[in-house]
């Protein structure tokens, strides 16, 4: 199989994402809908060139910016900070309403603690 450069990014993105969520290459073929736990090792080990079909339900499934795979060079934010705005970005309003009322005396504590430490 012809490897092609975007192979090696999508390869890091995939494993790293499923690495960080806690899933084996069997669950994570289980959870995509994907036939054969054989293709993510594929994809993993810089032979894969997944169809559409493959890709898409990974991308949900490990909540994926598309553009860390489409628009590497475009590392604005960090990793994490793209991750939780994914997050964000697929709540209901009245998750996003919950996140907030607890989001905010999470991120006032911490911005105090950082503040005493300087």
């Amino acid at each position: 199989m012809e490897e092609y450069e975007f192979t090696y990014n999508l390869c890091n993105i995939i494993k790293t994402a499923r690495e960080r969520a806690g899933l084996t290459q069997e669950q994570l073929a289980a959870l995509a809908d994907i036939k054969s736990s054989n293709t993510i090792l594929h994809i993993e080990n810089y032979h894969g060139n997944p169809q559409m079909k493959v890709l898409y339900p990974l991308i949900r499934v490990l909540k994926i910016d598309a553009n860390d795979l489409f628009y590497p060079e475009s590392h604005q934010s960090s990793s994490a900070l793209r991750q939780l705005q994914l997050m964000i970005s697929s709540c209901s309003e009245e998750e996003a309403v919950t996140l907030i009322s607890i989001l905010e005396p999470i991120m006032a504590a911490i911005r105090n603690k950082n503040a005493k430490e300087i």
